[in-house]
């Protein structure tokens, strides 16, 4: 029988992290759809912090370890030391073990929306399953499908990347309005390569290319292949109908930061978790939905604060900045901000599974 003609525990639309940290937290007839193969189109800068990989014993997808981030300014270069250490990591090498960690089957094909009786309308065919994650990026694909205008946000950033070859250490941050107003630039070093990148915190687009390239010219590199996209940094309805919105679908992607891979994987843990009561018998599919709701409206109050602070780093003086990062290092602010950073979304325990895969 074909994958598309089975009937399954749980649909999971978008083969993202969020996606599949949800398949590897998941037990029973679970399936991925993805309309590439599984982790062959990054988006990703792909940097989290280290313990994000000790804590989900995926140590093996760690590229570089990185003990400094450095903030740099028209007019200034801090150092800012960190005691708990940040990373950058194989995008494939993540995605493919989070998938062999499941008992999930993989199937490529175009996610198309939910239909009236909550078939899940794909490329192949529909889809019959008890439950159903959106887990198909910005866009939310199934969710729009059920509420017109869904994917449609204001509270959007855009970021666009390339890799060079060269090899660097510490990851660097530019604030610098003549690299781009109201934005960000990155170098993030992974090994034999660096990622450079522009970011618009507007959500701009037109210019950005022009922006990248001019950025990595200036660090004497030449242009690469291109990759990028939207951030929702904006929390949405964590369920529309009968649908559970997990990861950028969801808007889990950090304001100020645009951090998305963490919380994307910590999301799709907890909507496993409650998915998991329903499949198994422990409660109804609205209880479901209503305690996932209730565990992402925990962190509203992280999201409304990072949310301030970008719009206030795009707002003043780039010289101020200096003095209240500066002044931040010095007082010892900065390590206890990172750390209450970084004890947020932090699962409370490990699942770990042996590897295996059913891929079609």
């Amino acid at each position: 029988m074909r994958l598309e003609d089975r009937e399954w525990d749980v649909v999971i639309a978008g083969a993202s992290f969020a996606g599949l940290s949800a398949a590897a937290h998941l037990k029973g007839r679970v399936l991925v759809l993805g309309s590439e193969a599984v982790g062959s189109v990054q988006r990703s800068a792909c940097g989290a912090p280290a313990e994000l990989f000790e804590e989900l014993e995926l140590q093996d997808a760690v590229l570089q370890i990185h003990h400094n981030f450095w903030l740099h300014t028209a007019n200034d270069d801090i150092r800012l030391p960190l005691e708990r250490a940040f990373c950058t990591f194989d995008y494939a090498r993540l995605s493919m073990r989070l998938l062999e960690r499941s008992e999930a089957a993989f199937l490529r094909c175009r996610a198309l929306g939910i239909a009236q009786d909550g078939l899940v309308m794909t490329s192949v065919g529909p889809i019959k399953a008890r439950a159903v994650i959106d887990a198909t990026g910005w866009h939310a694909t199934l969710a729009s499908s059920i509420r017109s205008g869904f994917g449609q946000s204001q509270h959007l950033s855009f970021g666009l990347e390339s890799e060079v070859d060269c090899r660097g250490e510490d990851m660097h941050f530019y604030f610098d309005p003549d690299i781009l107003p109201h934005g960000v630039a990155w170098i993030f070093p992974a090994g034999e390569i660096c990622r450079l990148g522009v970011g618009s915190y507007r959500g701009q687009t037109r210019a950005m290319g022009n922006a990248l390239h001019n950025f990595v010219s200036r660090h004497g590199q030449e242009l690469g292949s291109r990759h990028g996209g939207f951030l929702p940094y904006q929390l949405r309805a964590s369920t529309v109908g009968p649908i559970f919105v997990c990861g950028d679908a969801a808007g889990q992607c950090l304001p100020l930061t645009g951090e998305g891979i963490r919380t994307s994987i910590y999301f799709g843990v907890i909507c496993a978790r409650h998915i998991q009561q329903f499949i198994d018998g422990r409660c109804t599919l609205s209880e479901a939905q209503r305690a996932y709701r209730a565990a992402v409206r925990r962190h509203r109050n992280t999201y409304h604060s990072l949310s301030r602070l970008q719009w206030l780093i795009n707002r003043l003086p780039n010289r101020l900045t200096s003095r209240l990062v500066r002044g931040a290092v010095e007082r010892g602010k900065f390590q206890r901000m990172m750390n209450l950073y970084l004890d947020t979304f932090v699962l409370s325990e490990r699942t770990h599974r042996p590897l295996h895969a059913r891929i079609s």
